[in-house]
């Protein structure tokens, strides 16, 4: 029985081969001296792609994360300054105003109309310092954004300078393939001749097993028939053995 698993072995080993050689001729054949065909290139290549292009979009969703904040910042800012000061919009000349009105207040003379006018103006610049004080944390806040988004921004110029250059190598594949195919118009009888020997190989294939199964349908056959055989000499073997004891005892 091993002989006839050998010879199946064999011819599948064949149709593996004729396959692999038929997936060649599909996909293009091979580039150059490589065991890479185009189809396999062209595949790898536009796995870069997906992958460089999600990275593309990560960076700019980071992006547009970065100026939502930025933008949320600014719109505080731009009410905070409304708030504040009309002359003063800095937290340190807001303080160094109300330092000098305080110092005018107690080494000047002043008028009754004076004294109300700087009254005013001091509490004016008081109720401007917690704006110009948020005003001041937000700076570093909105600056430290800025120089993500900066960053960001010549982290996706790389990434765009990528993918324009996978694009262009895809592109090149592209054509190249598109060269070997035309190349390759006669190759369909060269296919139905593989796919010829591919099924000629499978009839094979069915007739060694049918031929197994026939061989061993005729061995069991034969050995029942010998069973049977050796069941009836023994049987007769008995009785002969049966009838000399029969004899004896008479």
């Amino acid at each position: 029985m091993e002989e006839f698993e050998s010879q199946v072995r064999h011819k599948r080993d064949q149709i593996r081969n004729i396959i692999k050689k038929k997936n060649e001729i599909i996909e293009g054949g091979k580039i150059g001296n490589t065991s890479v065909t185009y189809k396999q290139a062209l595949n790898d290549k536009l796995a870069v792609m997906k992958t460089v292009i999600a990275k593309k979009r990560e960076l700019q969703n980071e992006i547009n994360n970065l100026n939502a904040d930025i933008n949320v910042f600014e719109g505080e800012k731009n009410k905070l300054k409304k708030s504040m000061h009309r002359d003063y919009k800095n937290l340190d000349e807001i303080k160094d105003a109300i330092k000098h009105i305080e110092s005018r207040q107690e080494t000047t003379s002043l008028s009754m109309q004076e004294e109300k006018k700087l009254i005013r103006e001091l509490e004016t610049l008081k109720n401007s310092v917690p704006a110009a004080e948020r005003f001041a944390a937000i700076k570093p806040e909105v600056k430290k954004l800025m120089d993500r988004r900066n960053e960001v921004y010549g982290d996706l110029k790389k990434v765009r300078e990528e993918v324009n250059d996978v694009q262009a190598e895809i592109e090149a594949l592209r054509k190249e393939l598109d060269v070997v195919r035309e190349g390759q118009n006669d190759q369909k009888e060269v296919l139905d001749d593989l796919s010829s020997k591919i099924d000629t190989l499978n009839d094979e294939i069915t007739s060694i097993y049918k031929k197994k199964d026939e061989t061993r349908d005729e061995y069991f056959h034969a050995k029942f028939d010998y069973e049977c055989q050796q069941n009836l000499v023994r049987h007769v073997d008995w009785l002969i053995k049966q009838k000399e004891w029969v004899i004896k005892q008479e």
